[in-house]
């Protein structure tokens, strides 16, 4: 997603993060310390269905969340550029199925913490 940005708009983009990213495992349980922990994680494939847009899947299910901060950089023409810059990017990462469905496959962390009964 940053890199098609950066393709329309590099002065803004080269270079920039959004999102602090994720932890993996040890540093939430580092977070918690002293508390009983069970950390897991797991990989889901979601089967995206076919849009009505033109655009990706993937670009249509993240605009209104992780795309919102690039989006709000944006004018009209850019977005435009960035949204057909995008789909070409996600095109190679998420073929599209012959119906024109797309698998995109997220990972989430699950995590129980209890605090010890003093």
């Amino acid at each position: 997603m940053i890199a098609a940005a950066a393709k329309v708009r590099p002065d803004l983009f080269d270079g920039w993060t959004p999102f602090p990213g994720h932890l993996e495992p040890g540093p939430y349980a580092e977070l918690m310390q002293g508390a009983d922990i069970e950390i897991w994680s797991t990989e889901y494939h979601q089967r995206l269905p076919v849009s009505a847009e033109n655009a990706h899947l993937v670009r249509t299910f993240l605009s209104s969340t992780a795309g919102l901060p690039v989006l709000a950089k944006l004018n009209d023409d850019e977005k435009a550029l960035f949204g057909a810059s995008w789909d070409a990017l996600l095109d190679e990462a998420y073929p599209r199925l012959p119906d024109g469905g797309a698998w995109f496959p997220f990972r989430r962390l699950f995590l129980v913490a209890r605090k010890p009964v003093t």
